[in-house]
C-alpha cells in the first residue's frame, strides 16, 4: 500500500511538473511571438518616419522648407542619425539650411541631454551632433569631455569644439592636444584638418620649441599630414640636435624633401640607432646626389636587414643610376648580404 501511495504522489507531481513546463513554453512561444511584432511594428514606424524626412532633409540642401511636420520624438535618435549622416555625406556643401531644420526641431536639446547618458555609443552621438550643430551654448560641457579620460568621447568632443569656433579651440585647447597621447595622430591630424591650416601649423611649430619625446613625435606627424610650408625648418632645427628621440629624428628624415638639407642626412649614416639609419637611407633616396652613392654602398653592409634593404631601395631609385652602374656596383660589393639584398631590390623593381 505504500509503494502504491508512493507512486500516485509522484505520478501526481511528474504530471503538475508537466503542466508547469508545457504552460512556460507557451508563454516564452508566445512572448517571442508579441516581442517579434513589436519590433516588425517599430521597423515598419521607422521606415515610414524615415520616408518623410529624408526628402525633406535632402531638399534642404536646395531650399529651406517653410513648414516642418511634426517630429515624434520617440524617434529623435533615429531622426539624428539620418540628419548627421546627410551632414557628412555634403562636405563641402553649404550646412546652413540642415543646421537650420535641426535647430527649429530643438535637436540641440536632445543631444544636450544624451551627453549625460551613461551609454558611450549615444554620448558620442550627441557631441558629433553638437559639433555639426555649432552649438556654442555647449562649449563647457564639450570642454569638459575632451579633458576626459575616455579616448573615443574626449578625441569626438575636441572635433566638435574646432567645428563650432576653431580659433578658440585651437588657442585654449592646445595644451590637450599635447597631452592627449592616446589620441591617434593620423585621427588628430583629421580634425585639425577642419581648421585654419595656416594658423594651426604656426601653433604647431611655436609648441615644438618646447616639446620632446611622444609629444614632438606627435607634433610633427600633424606637421607632416598638414603639409605644413613650416616644416623644413623644423626638420632642419631638429636634426641639428642629435639628441632627440629617434622616433622624432625617424619622422624628419622620413619626409626631408629639400637637397639643400642632406648635410643633415649624413650625419645620422652611422648613428647608433638602427631605426634612424634606416630613415637616413630613405631620405638619400629622396633628396642625395652623386656624392652619396658611396654612403648607400655603405648601408648596404648594415648589420640591421631594414637598413640594408632600404639602402638598397635608395640606390637603385635614384634617378643617375644606371643599370650600368648598378652592375659595377654589384662587381665591387664583397659581403655576401650586400648582394643579396641589393639583387633583392632590383628583383622587386624589375617584377613592379
Amino acid at each position: 500500500m505504500g509503494y502504491s501511495a508512493d507512486s500516485e504522489v509522484a505520478l501526481k507531481f511528474g504530471i503538475t511538473l508537466m503542466k508547469i513546463v508545457i504552460f512556460l513554453t507557451i508563454a516564452v512561444f508566445f512572448q517571442v511571438i508579441i516581442l517579434r511584432a513589436m519590433l516588425v511594428f517599430r521597423e515598419y514606424r521607422k521606415k515610414h518616419f524615415i520616408n518623410i524626412w529624408r526628402p525633406i532633409l535632402m531638399e534642404s540642401v536646395a531650399f529651406l522648407p517653410e513648414k516642418l511636420p511634426k517630429l515624434n520624438r520617440r524617434f529623435t535618435l533615429d531622426f539624428i542619425g539620418e540628419w548627421n549622416s546627410l551632414y557628412e555625406k555634403l562636405g563641402g556643401i553649404s550646412h546652413d539650411n540642415l543646421i537650420q531644420i535641426a535647430r527649429r526641431l530643438d535637436i540641440h536639446k536632445s543631444a544636450i541631454i544624451m551627453l549625460t547618458s551613461g551609454r558611450p555609443r549615444i554620448q558620442l552621438t550627441g557631441i558629433i551632433t553638437l559639433g555639426n550643430m555649432k552649438v556654442s551654448g555647449a562649449w563647457d560641457i564639450l570642454e569638459s569631455i575632451s579633458k576626459s579620460e575616455h579616448t573615443i568621447l574626449s578625441m569626438a568632443a575636441y572635433r566638435a569644439l574646432i567645428l563650432i569656433d576653431r580659433n578658440q579651440a585651437l588657442e585654449k585647447l592646445l595644451p590637450t592636444l599635447l597631452q592627449r597621447l592616446d589620441w591617434p595622430p593620423s585621427m588628430v591630424a583629421r580634425i585639425l584638418k577642419d581648421s585654419d591650416t595656416t594658423k594651426v601649423c604656426d601653433l604647431l611649430a611655436k609648441t615644438c620649441e618646447n616639446a620632446r619625446g611622444k609629444q614632438l613625435a606627435n607634433l610633427i606627424r600633424y606637421i607632416n599630414a598638414l603639409k605644413c610650408m613650416c616644416s623644413l625648418n623644423i626638420f632642419r632645427a631638429i636634426l641639428s640636435d642629435p639628441d632627440h628621440d629617434e622616433e622624432v629624428l625617424s619622422l624628419c628624415l622620413a619626409e626631408l624633401n629639400d637637397p639643400t638639407a642632406i648635410d643633415l642626412v649624413r650625419m645620422y649614416i652611422a648613428f647608433p640607432s638602427a631605426q634612424v639609419r634606416t630613415y637616413a637611407a630613405v631620405a638619400i633616396g629622396n633628396i642625395g646626389s652623386k656624392e652619396d652613392i658611396i654612403l648607400l654602398e655603405m648601408l648596404l653592409n648594415d648589420e640591421n636587414w631594414w637598413v640594408r634593404y632600404r639602402a638598397a631601395q635608395s640606390l637603385i631609385g635614384l634617378p643617375f643610376i644606371s643599370n650600368e652602374k648598378l652592375s659595377i656596383i654589384k662587381e665591387k660589393t664583397i659581403t655576401k648580404r650586400a648582394i643579396e639584398i641589393l639583387e633583392q631590390a632590383i628583383a622587386e623593381r624589375e617584377f613592379a
